[in-house]
């Protein structure tokens, strides 16, 4: 268990970000988040031990985040996604987005879940699907054929496609494959924005609530200046203006 925490940790310093200035070209084998909303996105790395609401990683309005994929077995990682920066009392209210890297056939697995939420509930009701009634598109640098792709486009179960709506495990269950060398992506809002998870019988706001903010992570020894590096700015109008590390 300790040394699972520590990669959870080493997962958590992963995901903080860095402004990058010089855009190059792509990284590979991550998680982009593309968020449009109006409002933030937070979301938690979870595998098998507890996780708690200051674990978030934030994406803010109009800003994209780049989450390097990290290898530690099965179960895998499950990120949970929220539009407000509650886990543990909020998991009726999540979308979730897991992968996991299988080395042997270089090539990470991957699915895109609602179960965690109530598809059809209202903001103002426990169980509120975030995100998904402005779209939520889930797709690869990968070929449509092999790597597949995955929406939601409204807030009802036949919005959505290649999604899981409900528990249970099936012949043609949207669980996918990709080959090492893709990112996957998820871009939230991609028509408008949605009303925001109601908490204390209001819309959230960050009003009373300062997230942390990314700071780089310490360069791992014997690490070279070009590896991927996290990002953190604006939106970017192509995958190709995503940037790798410039200098150290």
């Amino acid at each position: 268990m300790a040394a699972l925490s520590k990669l959870l940790n080493l997962l958590k310093s992963l995901t903080v970000s860095l402004l990058l200035v010089s855009p190059t070209t792509l990284a590979t084998n991550n998680v982009i988040f593309n968020n449009y909303c109006h409002y933030p996105l937070y979301f938690w790395a979870v595998s098998t031990e507890v996780v708690h609401d200051e674990a978030s990683n934030y994406v803010p309005a109009h800003d994209t985040l780049v989450h390097r994929m990290v290898n530690i077995g099965n179960p895998g990682i499950c990120l949970k996604i929220r539009d407000v920066p509650m886990y543990e009392h909020g998991r009726q209210s999540i979308l979730q987005l897991e992968y996991n890297i299988d080395w042997n056939d270089s090539k990470w697995h991957w699915d895109f879940s609602a179960i965690d939420c109530a598809l059809g509930v209202p903001a103002t009701e426990e169980g509120y699907c975030p995100f998904i009634g402005g779209g939520v598109h889930v797709y690869t640098t990968g070929d449509d054929a092999t790597c597949k792709y995955a929406h939601c486009l409204g807030n009802h179960e036949a919005d959505c496609v290649n999604t899981y709506t409900r528990h249970g495990s099936w012949h043609g269950e949207p669980s996918w494959s990709c080959p090492m060398g893709n990112d996957l992506i998820i871009d939230t809002c991609t028509s408008w924005t949605p009303a925001r998870t109601y908490i204390n019988g209001k819309p959230f706001t960050e009003t009373d609530y300062q997230p942390p903010q990314p700071q780089p992570p310490d360069p791992a020894p014997g690490s070279s200046c070009d590896e991927p590096c996290d990002y953190f700015g604006p939106v970017p109008h192509s995958i190709e203006e995503l940037p790798l590390c410039g200098s150290c």
